[in-house]
């Protein structure tokens, strides 16, 4: 039945209504944060004063909840130092020898807030000797303090520079589960540097521990406040790496603790994805896909987030994905299920190419037939029709 220019009128209307939806509630979260930064930036100082005394362990997991500290460890910051200076300084932590800092150090009041932004200069410049000296001169390691070392990769880091930095730093009280800056491990982080990950998940790295949220797998804790998570196995599918996710699965990497298949869905083309195995992006997620269903992650789920709610196809759609829709589909996605901006049938037909268009009527004219949607003949057929079946 074809649809009154009407009904498109209405569906472009509530798409804008959603969008504009999105963008409050995108806006409203960052003024949330940016008044959380000002609070924990003067309850940060009196925290570090007042933990330094004690032992890593036993603070860990309260100053993850501290946020910007890369802020309140930035080189305006110190008294002790004029701006000219703290930037000389932390150019030699990043190049210099550790006898060059300890002379530097021997004329300053030293402190931990000084310590801990020498051992961040040096890890983000791999400047291993510099930083073992300031761990032995008990530097403290803060949330921030490990992802430094991440800023360093580049397209043809071998690792092995990283690997060693990590290790010091866990011979120092750190782990990879610790939490980071924003309260998440670093696994996500290096879900797709193989090398990394291998080496955290050999060095104890949780693959479904994550940030703190409510329990939405259907179990008896539903709705309580837990650390499960599979942030790192949606980083990795979403960047394309078939290779990690197996890697996570091997693992233990837990599928109902979040929505990778959501992810390796909508993905989008990024500069960090993993190598393209083919010419063509949109089909290099259908593998991961493929694994996820076969490892029980449900076709039409419904993705709960704070902002949106949709499934799969959905997110297909948006990313403008032909062939993993196609797939969806063919593997009995439902295109008319409905989320937070309605369906993914509607929003083809409304933001869609003309291809995904007739895609999308071959699968919901099987759905309706009571099946999953075969492109072997019927999808031809309509793909000739002058007109839309549904527009």
């Amino acid at each position: 039945m074809q649809k009154s220019p009407d009904y498109n009128q209405q569906l472009q209307h509530q798409q804008m209504l959603y969008q504009q939806a999105h963008i409050r509630a995108l806006q409203e979260m960052a003024a949330r944060q940016q008044a959380m930064s000002e609070m924990a930036e003067h309850t940060a100082r009196q925290k570090l004063v007042e933990q330094a005394g004690k032992s890593y362990n036993s603070v860990q997991l309260e100053r993850a909840q501290i946020q910007n500290q890369d802020h309140f460890l930035g080189a305006s910051e110190f008294n002790t130092m004029g701006q000219n200076s703290s930037m000389t300084f932390h150019t030699v932590c990043q190049t210099g020898s550790a006898l060059e800092v300890e002379q530097i150090l021997s004329t300053m009041q030293q402190n931990n807030q000084l310590l801990a932004f020498c051992l961040e200069s040096a890890l983000s410049a791999s400047n291993i000797s510099v930083a073992r000296y300031l761990l032995s001169k008990q530097a403290p390691i803060l949330p921030s303090t490990a992802e430094k070392i991440l800023q360093t990769i580049s397209p043809t880091t071998d690792y092995q520079q990283q690997i060693a930095l990590f290790e010091l730093l866990s011979h120092n009280g750190w782990d990879p589960n610790t939490p980071g800056s924003n309260g998440a491990p670093l696994l996500a982080k290096v879900a797709t540097r193989t090398p990394l990950l291998r080496w955290f998940l050999m060095n104890g790295a949780n693959p479904n521990f994550g940030i703190k949220r409510r329990h939405t797998d259907g179990t008896a804790a539903e709705n309580e406040l837990g650390y499960e998570s599979c942030a790192a196995l949606e980083a990795a599918s979403a960047k394309g790496d078939l290779e990690a996710v197996k890697i996570l699965f091997e693992a233990g990497a837990e599928i109902r603790f979040g929505y990778p298949l959501h992810y390796a869905a909508g993905a989008f083309q990024t500069d960090d994805q993993a190598p393209s195995t083919t010419s063509d992006p949109d089909v290099d997620r259908i593998p991961i896909m493929q694994l996820l269903l076969d490892r029980g992650a449900d076709i039409n789920q419904k993705g709960e987030t704070e902002i949106v709610a949709h499934h799969p196809i959905m997110y297909a759609v948006m990313a403008g994905a032909v062939e993993r829709v196609r797939w969806l589909l063919e593997h009995g996605a439902d295109p008319e299920a409905r989320g937070s901006w309605g369906s993914a049938a509607e929003h083809a037909f409304v933001m869609g190419s003309e291809e995904m268009k007739a895609v999308m009527e071959v699968g919901i004219l099987a759905r309706r037939r009571g099946g999953s949607a075969s492109f072997a003949g019927e999808s031809l057929a309509i793909r000739l029709k002058p007109t839309s079946t549904f527009g």
